[in-house]
């Protein structure tokens, strides 16, 4: 995750990004015991001399619970591509067998 902030924090410092917003579209969240995954869709933008770069994609995120609180305990996501489009109902999709 440091790699990852580091590398973002430079391309601001460097002035190649003006801006970045990340906003969820929509999501799941799963709870057994002190264990709970959120499954979200984003859409993220950048900002850059060029103009206005959207990318929507797919989170993962899972948590435990420790005492009184939730921790990150990891964090996976994928941008959508052609090869690997965005799907609005992505949550019917994935989670349509389990209510079968």
């Amino acid at each position: 995750m440091e790699g990852f902030i580091a590398d973002y924090r430079q391309q601001i410092d460097s002035g190649a990004v003006i801006s970045f917003r990340e906003r969820e579209i929509t999501g799941r969240t799963e709870l057994f015991g002190t264990v709970a995954h959120r499954f979200s869709t984003y859409e993220t933008c950048f900002r850059t001399a060029d103009g206005d770069f959207p990318v929507r994609g797919i989170n993962s995120i899972q948590y435990l619970k420790t005492d009184n609180s939730w921790r990150v305990v990891s964090i996976l996501w994928n941008d959508a591509t052609e090869e690997r489009p965005y799907r609005k109902n992505i949550f019917n999709l994935c989670w349509k067998s389990a209510s079968s």
